[in-house]
């Protein structure tokens, strides 16, 4: 695979992310909620983190955020692919975040909605909440081995 090929390649994902990515926009969730809870953590002098999946590049995700009616700088740090060196569920995944935020894992509280990539955080000793609002459970895990609930349970409980 030349460096000419590769090039190529990644003109034409660049091209993608300009053009056409935001035609995924409509699949999206979006609630009020997010913001409100960010800006709650925030004002709290919480360290707030975006610990998505690092598939998507750095502009692709600034987008995404957006679409959620945040922005980059609502969180202390972002997992993109240009800055992570592990995924989901992958513990490493989580120590490369915890060691750039220079945070312990009972300092942490994970919140998502998938039960193998988000919750594999209780691995590694963070706490975790299952957000059940758009649930991810492809492996059948059984969730009630975790805190659970809807984000405006979330919301309620931590605010």
């Amino acid at each position: 695979y030349g460096e000419e090929k590769v090039s190529q390649d990644f003109s034409l994902f660049e091209r993608f992310y300009e053009e056409k990515f935001s035609e995924t926009k409509s699949e999206c969730f979006y609630t009020d909620k997010s913001k409100k809870l960010v800006d709650y953590l925030k004002s709290k002098n919480i360290i707030v983190v975006l610990a998505t999946n690092p598939v998507f590049p750095e502009d692709a995700t600034k987008k995404r955020i957006e679409w959620a009616g945040l922005t980059a700088s609502d969180f202390e740090f972002i997992t993109t692919y240009e800055n992570s060196h592990f995924s989901k569920p992958s513990i490493d995944y989580y120590k490369e975040i915890l060691d750039k935020a220079g945070l312990l894992p009972r300092e942490c509280l994970m919140v998502g909605n998938d039960t193998s990539d988000d919750m594999s955080a209780k691995d590694l000793g963070l706490d975790v909440f299952l957000v059940t609002d758009d649930l991810i459970n492809d492996k059948g895990i059984d969730i009630s081995l975790f805190e659970r609930g809807k984000l405006t349970d979330l919301f309620d409980c931590l605010i």
